[in-house]
């Protein structure tokens, strides 16, 4: 009935662009994930890391951050999410870390950095958004993750 008296109000796109603002989509996750990393980063720089690259993508693979403090490159895993009850670290698992090495991989040879003295480092940071926005997202740094 609802919906009924929406369509003829709103037309067929219109009712379809109101249901798709309604409900938590792909979209949300998104913002959620692209603001998460956007504080990653600020983090990194915070403790001394110079950010070299943002999302990078080498065919399906992607890396979030890539930084670097001395001489240690860090590639680094960023995961956020906004439910409590919900741990972001476990979504990193043996096939999301096998495809960071690949990725890893294919970025030392892509810029050339086959130095020895250069220590290869993977790292999560997970970023925990308050559901009301009311307090300070909560990030957690793992060296070494894997």
């Amino acid at each position: 009935m609802l919906g009924t008296a929406l369509r003829t109000a709103f037309g067929k796109a219109g009712l379809w662009w109101m249901i798709r603002r309604a409900r938590p989509c792909a979209s949300d996750r998104h913002d959620i994930g692209r603001r998460s990393e956007q504080l990653a980063a600020f983090f990194l720089r915070s403790r001394g890391y110079r950010i070299v690259a943002r999302n990078y993508r080498t065919g399906p693979l992607e890396i979030d951050l890539v930084a670097v403090r001395g001489w240690e490159l860090v590639f680094v895993e960023v995961k956020g999410t906004a439910a409590a009850e919900y741990d972001p670290r476990t979504q990193v698992n043996h096939a999301k870390t096998r495809a960071l090495r690949r990725a890893a991989r294919e970025f030392l040879r892509a810029h050339g950095l086959h130095d020895p003295r250069i220590q290869v480092r993977f790292d999560v940071i997970t970023v925990r958004w308050d559901a009301s926005g009311l307090s300070s997202p909560e990030i957690t740094h793992y060296t070494g993750a894997f």
